[in-house]
């Protein structure tokens, strides 16, 4: 019984730094959350749980005049199973049991919204895009939104992509085609990669008859919304970012 006692509280000590990763990886960085083995996972998790209870011991716990005896906190981490010691820690949880529930609720609370704050605040000055320490692992994120231009050893600029367009080498049973479109989304496979390219407004042209004369329109436009590319299929890709103010002045000056 000791011992799933001290699980219990290994457990919670543990969750405040799970929620801070959860909702860290969020939306087009969720993959990375689910990716590690359990033991990386809460090994990940530690250093942001371990910051969560020292902020709120230091601001919290101990400004209140509360006060942990380590000692004993020790021993329960131990599995210890001295009948003296269980009967002093039941008593003792079962008088702070509503400061005790406050705290891990606190604990909870502060590693959700830790975990969204640090992300935004990463995203809102481009830390990721600046610096690959605080880089997330999803590069097909910044190749499709273009982001990719804001890395320090590539040119460009994001604020300048006003659309994207792919074009995409792919084998088929009929032959190799491209096929070029306007990106609207994509899934990733469980080891991060590509696993299908949803494009709009899409073309494509058989590539043996590149060569063929009298071909006057080599595309032909597919119909439908979205055009689901299988990546399996797809020999190479071909992301063009577009400015609309750059296509106007080079209009203008011709």
């Amino acid at each position: 019984m000791n011992l799933a006692f001290s699980s219990l509280v290994i457990f919670f000590l543990f969750i405040p730094g799970v929620l801070f990763r959860r909702f860290y990886f969020t939306e087009e960085f969720s993959k990375q959350y689910f990716k590690p083995s359990f033991s990386e996972l809460l090994l990940s998790s530690f250093f942001p749980g371990l910051f969560i209870h020292a902020f709120l011991l230091a601001l919290v716990v101990y400004p209140l005049g509360y006060k942990i005896d380590y000692y004993i906190f020790g021993l329960i981490l131990l599995g210890n199973s001295e009948a003296q010691l269980i009967q002093e820690i039941a008593s003792n949880v079962d008088h702070f049991s509503s400061e005790i529930l406050w705290y891990f609720s606190a604990s909870i609370l502060l590693g959700i919204v830790l975990g969204r704050f640090t992300k935004t605040m990463i995203r809102r000055t481009m830390l990721d895009r600046k610096y690959k320490l605080f880089r997330f692992k999803n590069e097909w994120h910044y190749l499709f939104s273009g982001e990719i231009l804001d890395f320090p050893r590539v040119s460009g600029s994001y604020e300048e992509v006003d659309f994207r367009y792919v074009d995409a080498l792919v084998q088929t049973n009929e032959g190799v085609f491209i096929y070029n479109g306007f990106p609207e989304e994509y899934i990733l496979s469980k080891d991060g990669g590509i696993d299908r390219i949803y494009l709009s407004d899409v073309r494509r042209r058989l590539m043996k008859e590149d060569n063929q004369e009298g071909k006057k329109e080599r595309y032909y436009r597919l119909p439908g919304k979205f055009f689901v590319l299988p990546y399996e299929h797809i020999i190479n890709l071909h992301i063009v970012y577009y400015s609309i103010e750059a296509e106007l002045a080079d209009h203008s000056s011709a």
